[in-house]
């Protein structure tokens, strides 16, 4: 991947002008499309997606129910005078009344003066005649559709003799009264008082009845307060608008203040707490982002000294900011404002991608080689990081959605601009000096953290207690927690609640429509709709039933209302209020107006006009007064259109909701609020219907947006490990990379149970920021290792000098929101303050920890790495044989209680151990295990196949009546005790004394009578002539120790003293291929390999001197071993491909899934190794990484092996393998062949790489290495055969896949593909002889051994 972009940058670098152009262009294009975004503030779109939630935002939005602004005005007062007034006080005649109400009245003065009075729809002070005159205007307009059945049953009284003459008597009382004047319209619109009855249940409409209303003011119930009220024009959430809103309030309160200084005054409500914590947000953002910047920008200047490296470093992320706003108006042509505004968090994490460049600029000599360095840890960092942030794509709330799309697609922009564009921009600055700063970072940057034992020591501590109280943090689904409280805003809400014991978060907030004014007994009015009363547990909710049409509307509300009984019939819901008579179907209307309509017959309307013309001129009236209001009343035969009523009064409005999709219906419930979870459960498949109780469902949002949040980590995390496995082609490494994030979440979480803190929905986001940066700074950490390892080079401090800019960069950006007020933000602060620090801390000390145990020590120490395959082909020998071990140890306990000869029980212990053998090498498939007494088996016989006790009939008979004696061998490994247990079914062996003393197989050794080495020969006479006797065998390792190059060291004279003592037979037993399989000091470290045991002749002692038989043994041994490792040292043994695949594990999958193939293919090189002499010279030019020269290496230790490549990258990845190390007569050498100076050699190959020389450079590469050649010598060339057609197209095919697809092999002009003539015509010019073989039967690969006769 890097290739392309270093490609491209060069191709950049010599067309400019086309740069300049792309780069404007794209800039110019994204512009367009980004200013054709929509951008959506709706903040609801914050809850989750469910069947209660359908219409949540329309609802929301045309319910205007948490906008009203309540004003208070309070008189001053001692609180002294206050105590002793609160009980004998008067409050229907309060001598500030007065002065409230012209306060009240001056403040709508000054509102309605201001330019700003667009901001308000509606004050309103008092409740005054007009707000009765429209309610009865609006009843008497509408009579038979409000009317119940009491109602006409009532209308049947005016049939009854005086009756209406009592009615129009009673209309001359009131007309006569202190009142008359104000009941004037009404008793000419109904002398018969016939909606008298319908009036008087307005109170319906009114539900409670705490605040009270005097001389047409509220008040609360103390009567010491007065309370105004504000419609703004604008709902809560357009807090741009309200906040102009606010000042218009706090300039009228001002100025209010002065000219009537004994009036406290305050305010409350929804749009004023919206404002004021916009206003915090911004003040504190604006404030740390400030200081911030301005740290973060001197910073860069100091340690960078350069002003252009700020431009260098913002703009990839205002590139990225650019991208992601235009694409996301391609895929949706919107997006949430907010979610925008949230979005520039993530500008820290985008911030990474250019920091990693500029600080790497100062470690290379060319721009090519940054890219090559950076490239890929950059492409998998932010495809890792992009995939956590896609997860919130899965979640249900849309605005979480925006936001994973456009952080998302930020971080992408900002990487495209960094790898393409950026670099045209840098210049290399390896040779120039560092400033004090960078060189002081780059110092603490190279400290090996991972070897402090203190610290990695202290961070297990952390982590053990941390993983413990992680446990301990829960998640705070209680929004009002992340509210800011202004200070008057705090003691406004505390006059409003204990005054009037309303809360005033749900109370004002939910209060509708205008007030309607009964009279109470002591003349005051009492008032409700602006307010709920709210007890001690208990809680007013609006259930709003929602339809596309009224009728729809109105039969979710039937549906609602006979839950509600249902509930309310059980005791879960104290009560309900739904408009009662006011608000009607149209069925129930048009059933009331039959009913008028039959009522008002014409002998009835005669004789009734006719009985109110004799009263009224009874009482004083004209005869005609009331004609109009009869003709009126019978004539009443029309519906109720509740929604395009235009003079419907608000008591009636406030139980309506109306937008262009749905038609709404209030009904107001009554419910404790420990059964809230109980009651909305009930409604949960209701998508007809909207509880609207905000608090309660922002707090359900918040916990539905954490259980998001697990399923979003869940497949963040898939999604990232994923990656990781498929770049890094190794589970083993991407577990690496993934452990600092898992770590770092531990800590993070664990430090917040410690210090008590919770998650909340602002900071629980914001952990997929930390996720994501600890995601990238792992992936630079294994990369800088990586590369170590690969190349030799040193990456890694760099990286982790870039990473402490990165870190820094966002503990400074976010954490300085420490010192906000606010309290989301703070929470956001300490979280990101807490989540850096131990994600740097992790990457820093736990990677290359790791890395350094599993892959740089064993390779250091000349063996394998670790993978997995190693670890689980432990575990599948070990574990079966302590297993195994522990079993036959409690039999044998078991057996001592049987009444059986001590010999007999002894025999059977060896018996289970030589079956448990058996089976553990029959059950280990890296063992490919050959067992045979006196001929060779072909080597074919174990390739490719399950040699599993080969030669079994021969050698079972011969090793079970093998006569006892002595059996010596040479010790190559503890694999060599198993075989022997394996192969003689009964034996003991000569141990050192710790084997007695280990704690499960000491106490077998005992009892079956094992001989110790502290008790010498001498000591061991009297018992081994005994077990000889007994059908014993006696194994003694003559070397005394475990070779660890296979070689067979000096025989100690003891066995073989023993052997001529007791004048027992020695059967030599010679091991091959154990110490590969299970080396000395690394028991631990099995590979797959080829064990053969070759049980030779046994030697009679008779008339031998030990010495003697000690010398003869030693010789068939060594005969017998050298035998084996010419036979079985060769591409047939698994252990050299198992071997030299190790050698490139963690190099790269491309390079390890190469050198798997091509072993494959060329079957383990055999064919070379059998061409190629077995000593001397060996010059390979076009070696490519070496794979093929450490296996013939390998195959003959004796060869000198020179590998030649033009590839520095190939060779390099050669000269660090770890086989290296432990190959002596291997070399690697960057050289061009066409060039190169050539050794003397006894051989050269070149293997698929003559097709990359010209037709004239391919005859003088042979012609030089002819000259080099040695008397005898080949020359061994592999290439394609163009004369071959069918051949040849796969051949072709196969050089444009790896020279221009994947480009694996660097390649410069034209490929000139030779044929088998053309090799000819070169052997002849060149004096060579030559002979052909064909490679394959696909390609046209061919063989073409040239010899030097």
């Amino acid at each position: 991947m890097s290739k392309i972009f270093t490609r491209l940058y060069i191709w950049f670098r010599s067309h400019k002008t086309v740069f300049w152009i792309t780069l404007i262009l794209s800039v110019l294009s994204m512009c367009l499309m980004a200013s054709r975004i929509e951008f959506e503030e709706n903040v609801t779109s914050f809850f989750p997606s469910s069947k209660n939630s359908s219409h949540l935002a329309d609802v929301y939005s045309h319910l205007k129910v948490s906008d009203k602004i309540v004003v208070m005005f309070t008189p001053h007062q001692d609180e002294s005078e206050a105590r002793a007034g609160d009980e004998s006080r008067d409050v229907s005649t309060s001598p500030d009344d007065q002065l409230l109400s012209e306060a009240s009245e001056r403040l709508g003065e000054l509102f309605s003066d201001s330019e700003d009075k667009r901001l308000i729809d509606n004050y309103m002070c008092e409740v005054g005649q007009a707000d009765i005159s429209e309610m009865m205007n609006f009843i008497l307009g509408h009579l038979p559709c409000l009317m119940d059945d009491s109602d006409f049953r009532r209308l049947e009284e005016l049939d009854r003799p005086s009756a209406v003459d009592s009615a129009i008597m009673n209309d001359y009382v009131n007309l006569i009264s202190p009142a008359g004047f104000a009941m004037k319209d009404y008793i000419l619109a109904d002398p018969l008082a016939i909606g008298s009855s319908v009036l008087g249940r307005t109170a319906e409409l009114n539900p409670v009845s705490e605040y009270k209303v005097r001389s047409g003011h509220v008040f609360t119930p103390d009567g010491r307060t007065m309370l105004t009220f504000i419609e703004p024009a604008f709902p809560s959430g357009e807090t741009a608008h309200n906040d102009d809103l606010v000042n218009l309030i706090d300039n009228a309160l001002d100025t209010l203040a002065e000219e009537f200084p004994s009036i406290s005054l305050h305010y409350f409500g929804g749009p004023v707490m919206s404002v004021y914590n916009a206003r915090q947000i911004k003040r504190d953002t604006y404030s740390t982002s400030i200081v911030a910047l301005i740290i973060i920008v001197l910073f860069i200047l100091a340690v960078f000294k350069r002003k252009r490296s700020v431009f260098l470093i913002l703009c990839p992320v205002l590139y990225g900011a650019l991208f992601a706003l235009a694409l996301s108006w391609l895929i949706q042509g919107s997006i949430s404002g907010i979610a925008v505004g949230a979005g520039a968090a993530i500008m820290g994490v985008a911030l990474s991608y250019s920091i990693h460049l500029l600080a790497h600029q100062n470690h290379v000599h060319t721009i090519e080689q940054l890219l090559d360095e950076l490239c890929s840890p950059m492409i998998i960092g932010s495809v890792t990081t992009i995939g956590a942030f896609a997860g919130l794509l899965f979640t249900s709330s849309k605005l979480l959605q925006d936001f994973g799309l456009f952080a998302s697609l930020t971080l992408l922009g900002t990487m495209i601009f960094c790898l393409v564009f950026l670099p045209q921009f840098l210049t290399a600055q390896a040779d120039l000096r560092e400033g004090r700063i960078l060189r002081g970072i780059e110092k603490f940057s190279s400290y090996p953290f991972h070897k402090n034992k203190w610290l990695v020591g202290a961070l297990i501590i952390l982590t053990v207690v941390c993983t413990y109280m992680s446990t301990k943090v829960g998640f705070d689904s209680d929004m009002m927690d992340l509210t800011y409280w202004e200070p008057k805003l705090k003691e406004a809400e505390t006059i409003l609640s204990g005054k009037t014991g309303v809360n005033a978060d749900a109370g004002v907030a939910e209060g509708v429509g205008k007030p309607v004014a009964e009279e109470s007994e002591s003349g005051e009015k009492s008032l409700s709709g602006v307010a709920e009363e709210v007890q001690v547990n208990e809680k007013s909710v609006m259930f709003v039933s929602v339809g596309k049409t009224a009728g729809e509307a109105f039969a979710a509300q039937k549906k609602t209302l006979a839950q509600l009984d249902s509930l309310k019939a059980k005791g879960l819901i104290l009560s309900y209020s739904d408009g009662g008579s006011f608000v009607r179907s149209q069925e129930e209307q048009q059933a009331n107006l039959a009913k008028w309509q039959a009522w008002w017959t014409e002998e009835r309307v005669a004789r009734l006009k006719s009985e109110v013309a004799e009263a009224a001129v009874k009482y004083g009236f004209r005869e005609d007064s009331f004609d109009a209001a009869l003709t009126s009343l019978v004539n009443n035969c029309e519906t109720i259109d509740y929604f395009s009523e235009e003079s419907m009064p608000e008591a009636v409005s406030a139980w309506l909701g109306n937008s262009d999709d749905l038609k709404m219906l209030i009904t107001r419930v009554s419910l404790d609020e420990s059964l809230i979870d109980q009651v909305y459960g009930t409604f949960s498949d209701r998508a007809d219907l909207v509880i609207f109780d905000q608090a309660y469902f922002a707090n359900q949002a918040a916990k539905s947006i954490n259980d998001d949040f697990y399923l979003i980590l869940f497949i963040s995390s898939c999604l990232i490990f994923f990656v990781l496995w498929l770049s890094y082609g190794r589970l083993e490494l991407a577990l690496l990379s993934f452990l600092p994030m898992a770590v770092g979440w531990l800590i993070i979480t664990g430090i917040m149970g410690i210090l008590g803190v919770q998650f909340n929905i602002v900071n629980i986001i914001l952990s997929t920021f930390i996720f994501g940066m600890g995601d990238d700074f792992s992936i630079f950490i294994l990369e800088g290792l990586l590369h170590k390892y690969k190349t030799g080079h040193e990456l890694l401090n760099s990286h982790k000098t870039a990473i402490f800019f990165s870190s820094f960069t966002m503990i400074v950006g976010i954490g300085a929101l420490i010192f906000a007020k606010h309290p989301a933000l703070h929470s956001i602060a300490l979280i990101t303050i807490l989540g850096m620090v131990a994600v740097v801390l992790i990457s820093y000390t736990a990677e290359p920890l790791i890395f350094n145990a599993f892959v740089t020590r064993p390779t250091s120490q000349v063996r394998p790495p670790y993978t997995f395959g190693m670890i689980i082909r432990n575990l599948a020998f070990y574990v079966p044989t302590v297993l195994g071990c522990f079993i036959i140890l409690v039999l044998t306990l078991l057996l001592l209680c049987l009444p059986i000869r001590r010999i007999h029980k002894q025999a059977l212990v060896s018996k289970m151990l030589h079956v448990g053998c058996k089976v553990l090498v029959a059950m280990t498939p890296v063992i490919k295990s050959l067992r045979i007494d006196r001929e060779l088996v072909d080597p074919k016989e174990i390739d490719g196949s399950d040699v599993k006790a080969n030669n079994a009939s021969q050698s079972g008979a011969s090793c079970s009546t093998v006569e006892p004696g002595i059996i010596v061998a040479n010790h190559q490994s503890s694999l060599d005790i198993i075989l022997l247990m394996a192969a003689f079914p009964k034996v003991k062996f000569f141990v050192a004394d710790w084997v007695k003393n280990s704690p499960l197989f000491g106490p077998i050794a005992e009892y079956l009578g094992y001989y110790v080495r502290s008790e010498g020969y001498e000591g061991s006479l009297t018992n081994l002539k005994k077990d000889i006797e007994q059908g014993w065998s006696l194994v003694i390792f003559p070397e005394g120790t475990r070779t660890t190059d296979g070689t067979i060291r000096r025989f100690h004279k003891g066995a073989f003293y023993l052997a001529s003592q007791v004048n027992a037979p020695v059967t030599p037993v010679v091991f091959f291929g154990n110490w590969r399989i299970m080396p000395k000091n690394h028991c631990f470290t099995i590979t797959r390999g080829l064990s053969v045991m070759q049980v030779l002749e046994p030697v009679k002692t008779e008339n031998i001197d030990y010495h003697d038989l000690a010398k003869r043994v030693a010789t068939l041994v060594k005969d017998s071993y050298a035998k084996l490792c010419d036979r079985y040292d060769g591409p047939e043994n698994p252990y050299f491909a198992a071997t030299l695949a190790s050698a490139y594990i963690y190099k790269g999958p491309v390079t390890e899934w190469y050198v798997r193939v091509k072993m494959k293919m060329e079957k383990n090189y055999a064919f070379f190794d059998s061409m190629l002499p077995d000593s001397g010279q060996i010059t390979d030019i076009g070696c490519g990484m070496g794979q093929m020269d450490f296996m013939l290496s390998m195959y003959k230790p004796g060869r000198r092996i020179l590998g030649i490549d033009y590839d520095d990258e190939k060779i390099t990845v050669a000269q660090h393998c770890w086989l290296n190390k432990c190959l002596g007569g291997l070399s690697f050498r960057c050289d061009d062949a066409s060039q190169a100076e050539l050794p003397e050699s006894d051989a050269f190959i070149i293997s698929d790489m003559m097709h990359y020389l010209s037709a004239e450079k391919q005859l003088e590469l042979i012609q030089r290495c002819a000259s080099k050649l040695k008397s005898g010598g080949l020359i061994l060339v592999r290439d394609s055969d163009s004369e071959n057609a069918e051949g040849q197209k796969i051949t072709a095919l196969s050089e444009v896949f790896s020279t221009k697809i994947l480009r694996f092999n660097r390649t410069e002009g034209e490929l000139s593909y030779i044929s088998q003539s053309r090799m000819e015509q070169i052997a002849r010019k060149t004096g060579l002889s030559m002979k052909v073989k064909a490679n394959d039967e696909i390609t046209s690969n061919t063989f073409y051994i040239l010899r030097l006769e």
